[in-house]
């Protein structure tokens, strides 16, 4: 069985937090009851949650080019795993999704009552309506 470290954690919850804000990468100071943003996709409603789905381990994460924009293929982070630096995530695809949310999460959003969302995979943390997935 293979283990999750927590950088691997904490990267993910870094991608679902600042990818999840949307290519813009503003970050929305709306009421919980509003729609979420969900990658760069359409806004979740409130009863949706956001589903990230990862296929790797901990993404290499890489210095901010001169030009302050990440390549593509890689997204912006304000903390790669290891240094706490500013940096962009590399070489791991995230695909993000709306789907409803568990009767279980109805007070409050976390790996026990996520878990089905993430099946076959493994939640590996949770932030607010934002549910981050990997693959086994």
């Amino acid at each position: 069985m293979r283990r999750l470290s927590w950088n691997g954690a904490l990267a993910a919850l870094v991608v679902v937090t600042v990818v999840g804000c949307g290519s813009g990468g503003q970050a929305s100071d709306a009421g919980a009851d509003a729609p979420s943003a969900c990658g760069d996709g359409a806004a979740c409603t409130s009863a949706q949650l956001c589903v990230s789905q990862q296929s790797c381990g901990t993404p290499a994460c890489s210095p901010v080019p001169d030009g302050g924009v990440c390549p593509a293929g890689s997204s912006a982070t304000a903390s790669c795993p290891g240094t706490g630096q500013p940096g962009c995530l590399g070489g791991c695809p995230v695909t993000f999704g709306c789907e409803a949310r568990p009767a279980a999460c109805s007070a409050a959003v976390d790996c026990t009552c996520a878990a089905t969302l993430c099946t076959p995979g493994t939640c590996i943390a949770t932030m607010g309506d934002k549910v981050a997935c990997a693959a086994l």
